[in-house]
């Protein structure tokens, strides 16, 4: 959703010429489109909100300045509303880490396997102060499957989830996040005495008999 650009839309080059602001061209500007389509509304329920969000998201996939849009939604002084397909969580994520949302994983059943080692990843993310949202954005896979994971509450899972998150953890666990939600998510998961990363230097998360370093072997 583009901003209210200024000067009716246009733009002066170095050379003084007037051009078009990218906004002028945006497909929400529409008289089809609805505005309020790309912000939610006051104690708007989640089954609504993803439905909104689900359309909102479809007429940007139709937008031929949508990666313009996404780029401005970035600036952290625009809080609301859907910018070039990205929601205010997957907006975050790119301003603060610097990765685009991953697309949700598609599936069809699958072989089952060990949830050992998603789990232990998923632990040691939150010691480095990621929530469920954030790996959830970066993964493409669901905030309750990851949370039953991480919990323990899931002996096993489908393997392209297990590939998905053994794919994305190595770049994540690299650029920990900053500030005092992720402060307290570590103080959470060092309480629940789960393993951080660099408790498992050396030894194979994959292994279901291998034990992690204590945190004075690790530090």
């Amino acid at each position: 959703m583009p901003l209210e650009s200024t000067n009716n839309n246009e733009e002066e080059d170095v050379n003084g010429a007037q051009e078009k602001h990218w906004s002028t061209f945006a497909r929400c500007r529409g008289a089809d489109v609805d505005p309020e389509l790309f912000f939610a509304a006051d104690g708007e329920r989640h089954s609504t909100k993803q439905l909104r969000e689900e359309r909102a998201k479809s007429v940007c996939a139709e937008c031929p300045v949508a990666t313009e849009c996404r780029t401005a939604g970035t600036d952290p002084h625009i809080e609301f509303g859907i910018w070039g397909g990205m929601n205010e969580a997957e907006r975050e994520s790119r301003f603060r880490w610097g990765f685009e949302p991953a697309p949700k994983l598609r599936y069809s059943g699958g072989l089952q396997v060990d949830a050992t080692p998603a789990r232990r990843m998923l632990q040691a993310l939150a010691r480095a102060g990621y929530s469920t949202t954030e790996v959830a954005l970066a993964t493409g896979l669901a905030v309750p499957t990851l949370a039953a994971v991480r919990s323990g509450g899931r002996s096993t899972i489908v393997e392209p989830i297990a590939q998905r998150l053994a794919q994305t953890y190595p770049e994540l666990i690299g650029r920990a996040p900053m500030g005092p939600a992720a402060a307290q998510i570590k103080e959470s998961a060092f309480a629940s005495g789960w393993a951080s990363h660099s408790q498992w230097q050396g030894r194979d998360m994959a292994d279901p008999a291998a034990v992690p370093l204590s945190e004075g072997e690790a530090a």
